[in-house]
């Protein structure tokens, strides 16, 4: 019997947003059956206390090519997300040279297809340089297979530039992933640690944050009924952004936002400023924040968790906290991590997780990813019981900067199906 006809039997499968018994029949890597029934023409694997979903998709992470690939390239972010179970992602342009132009994207384009083992969707940067002073050439940019814009790592401080931008993406049918953080807030710099933490020095305003998402409504108000535009908030962290979008969002704007795993199991209380793995922008945020989060993430105003996967070596997280770089891992610690502290503790349902990873991330973002008949199989298999502690030598990423490494987690991608391909962890 083909080693590429199989079925997979006895499992759990999340499908159509609910978790159900089924058994996955695939042909030639094509899915050609979902029942109840066995089928004695095609190999089985045994699923049994296993969950079957699609693929997770990433919509925030960053590959560090081209220009920084000491820290992570293609090769190595792309085995760390199919460890995590992460079959599509979403890298930023925040490189050297900045995704900024048709041509360099059209490059790399071309060697993310070469060396990745999964699918990778680039954002162009939304202004030349990152440096919010001239949008890029978004109609030409838009002709090439992108999934956005993105000044991911700097807000667009000029309101007007913001707006031209949500209305050219608009055109183009192309969302506008906004970094929101107003530097008119940053007193001596922008500091370090979030205004929680009771560290006297240098401290990061929750206001640079969520100031910005009101500047960004408020010209959205304007533009509402009048042109067509998508905006997407990155990695909010404080109660107040997520009211501001809230708002936003009962007052009908085309609007979504994304939350880390990190901002929704960690607050400032766990800082060791002597470990510059706990240093990330955003920073980690108050108890009340955190739980304002989560809170959000239940009522499904929160649309997206995505990791900000954001590798650094080791000799940079060595330094003392300030003159470390922010940032840390999360491709393949993600779901452990969501299903240990969240699912676990009966603070967030498994549905709403997946929801969270699958469902929402490719609807907002049109990747289309579902488990049915005469679709391809990207699938992953889970084994939501299983302990599992990430340490530096199990890392698939080039680099290990998470604060989370040693932990005994549970929950594991046991298996990966895609390309007709099968890979077992």
């Amino acid at each position: 019997m083909p080693l590429n006809k199989y079925q997979l039997v006895n499992g759990s499968v999340y499908l159509n947003g609910s978790i159900v018994s089924k058994n996955i029949t695939i042909d030639n890597g094509i899915i050609v059956n979902i029942s109840d029934e066995l089928d004695n023409n095609y190999n089985q694997i045994d699923c049994t206390n296993k969950l079957i979903t699609p693929g997770f998709i990433d919509v925030h992470t960053h590959f560090r090519t081209p220009g920084y690939s000491y820290k992570e390239d293609i090769k190595t972010g792309s085995e760390a997300a199919i460890k995590g179970g992460f079959l599509d992602v979403c890298t930023m342009p925040n490189t050297n040279p900045v995704l900024d132009n048709y041509n360099v994207l059209k490059e790399y384009i071309e060697k993310t297809n070469r060396y990745s083992c999964i699918t990778i969707h680039l954002f162009s940067a939304a202004t030349i340089n990152q440096k919010g002073e001239e949008l890029v050439d978004i109609k030409k940019i838009s002709k090439l297979n992108i999934i956005g814009f993105s000044d991911d790592g700097r807000g667009i401080q000029d309101d007007n530039i913001m707006k031209e931008l949500l209305i050219e993406a608009g055109k183009q049918n192309k969302l506008v992933s906004a970094h929101c953080e107003d530097e008119s807030e940053f007193i001596d710099g922008m500091g370090y640690v979030d205004e929680s933490h009771d560290l006297d020095d240098i401290k990061i305003s929750q206001a640079s944050e969520y100031k910005m998402i009101a500047r960004d409504l408020e010209i959205i108000e304007k533009i509402h009924e009048v042109y067509p535009y998508q905006y997407h908030v990155c990695h909010i962290s404080t109660k107040k952004s997520l009211e501001i979008i809230q708002d936003g969002k009962a007052k009908g704007f085309n609007i979504s936002c994304e939350v880390t795993p990190h901002h929704l199991i960690s607050d400032s209380s766990e800082i060791d400023l002597n470990d510059a793995n706990y240093k990330m922008n955003p920073p980690l945020r108050s108890s009340e924040d955190v739980d304002y989060l989560v809170s959000g993430l239940n009522d499904g105003s929160i649309d997206i968790i995505a990791t900000d996967h954001a590798p650094h070596t080791e000799e940079e997280k060595s330094q003392p906290f300030k003159d470390a770089p922010f940032g840390i891992i999360g491709l393949e610690l993600a779901f452990s991590l969501l299903n240990t502290y969240l699912v676990k503790t009966n603070k967030v349902s498994l549905e709403t997780i997946l929801r969270c990873l699958i469902d929402n991330p490719a609807r907002i973002f049109k990747i289309k990813r579902k488990i049915a008949v005469n679709e391809i199989a990207f699938l992953n298999i889970i084994d939501l019981d299983q302990d599992v502690i990430y340490d530096r030598g199990n890392i698939k990423s080039k680099s290990k900067n998470t604060f989370y490494l040693n932990r005994l987690l549970q929950g594991k991608v046991v298996m990966n199906i895609f390309n007709n391909n099968r890979y077992y962890w």
